[in-house]
């Protein structure tokens, strides 16, 4: 019986890591990795390439290493900007783009650029995929630095960085060479394999890389981290298997996605609740009051919260089970359409069995 892709990648991590033998090329399974890109460390890089979307314009190439098609770029003049990083196998039409793409431009007005980096992420190269995030990261860097500076009428103040898998720790990087200067980063089930900033000091996504950073975790303990890394974490369900999934790794982990691209125009929302656990939050000792409402989880989340927040979905679409999840209580919704002000104000409202 052939080995899944998987356990090649393990294995691989595991001889790496405890071989004594200088060359590299001598480790069991080594030849099936022979394929891995290196890119050269420089960018503007052939292997990284940025493409705009709008409501009128499709797959327009942004080339930073020519100014004029910056310049001559058909941006939306003083639009938001979303800016879409895709993980370990995917390209700009994979997720999260797939998802996020079309419900976005179908909400509002706006400016969609996706990293595509492709060539960098091809199984089974996980282990060489881990170690291109940082050039990745540097040259979306470099592109945004260049576009805000040709072009006045883009604001750095509008851009919303978002990451699926790999691209959330992509767009940690891309927070930390702003200086934090991003207003909103937000994670969707950022990777875990071989991010340990104390076993492997890979750098991973935090709360310091942008003003604000927001992450859902769907898959924790597989192919998402388990640790809290935000201002604000969402975990949906238990955070490692999602309802409809069963064992399916893959779709609990892609679930990130297509909650928040449901949350973008659906009237009903995610509404979570702060607790500090799982069982916590199944024994019903996690009650919402006038200090700890419930709130909505999503792109239009009230950035003012902090915390760590559960909250419950359907195993098919619509996900989002709006009240339905808690005791029939008159509620006040307060969302924003910019996307920095939406909860849901309660009061002690006790948890109900899904």
């Amino acid at each position: 019986m052939m080995m899944s892709t998987d356990l090649y990648i393990t294995i691989w991590i595991l001889s790496c890591l405890v071989s004594s033998r200088g060359d590299l090329r001598d480790l069991p399974g080594f030849k099936m990795f022979e394929s891995c890109i290196e890119p050269p460390s420089k960018c503007p890089n052939p292997n990284i390439t940025f493409h705009l979307y709008t409501r009128y314009a499709d797959n327009h190439i942004l080339d930073f290493s020519k100014p004029e098609t910056l310049l001559e770029a058909p941006f939306v003049p003083h639009a938001p900007i979303k800016l879409l990083i895709h993980g370990y196998t995917g390209h700009k039409d994979y997720s999260p783009n797939t998802e996020l793409r079309p419900a976005y431009l179908a909400y509002q007005n706006l400016n969609l650029i996706s990293v595509n980096y492709k060539e960098l992420v091809q199984p089974p190269c996980y282990v060489q995929a881990v170690h291109n995030v940082p050039l990745v990261g540097k040259c979306t860097k470099m592109l945004l630095l260049r576009l805000f500076r040709l072009r006045p009428d883009l604001y750095l103040r509008d851009l919303h960085v978002v990451g699926f898998s790999l691209g959330a720790q992509v767009a940690g990087h891309v927070g930390r060479l702003m200086n934090g200067t991003i207003q909103r980063i937000t994670g969707l089930d950022p990777a875990s394999p071989l991010f340990d900033t104390f076993l492997l000091s890979n750098e991973v996504l935090d709360k310091s890389d942008a003003l604000f950073v927001d992450v859902v975790h769907t898959n924790i303990g597989f192919k998402g981290k388990m640790a809290p890394l935000g201002h604000l974490d969402f975990y949906a369900n238990n955070g490692i298997a999602q309802p409809g999934c069963g064992t399916n790794t893959s779709c609990s982990h892609v679930r990130a996605v297509e909650y928040f691209a449901e949350s973008i125009s659906s009237k009903t929302q995610f509404l979570a609740v702060k607790c500090i656990s799982y069982i916590m939050y199944k024994l019903k000792f996690c009650k919402t009051s006038e200090t700890s409402p419930l709130i909505v989880m999503g792109e239009h989340v009230n950035r003012t919260q902090k915390g760590i927040y559960y909250f419950m979905t359907n195993s098919k679409p619509p996900y989002a089970q709006g009240m339905d999840t808690y005791e029939k209580k008159k509620t006040t919704n307060t969302s924003s359409t910019t996307g920095s002000s939406s909860q849901i104000d309660q009061n002690d409202i006790p948890l109900t069995d899904p």
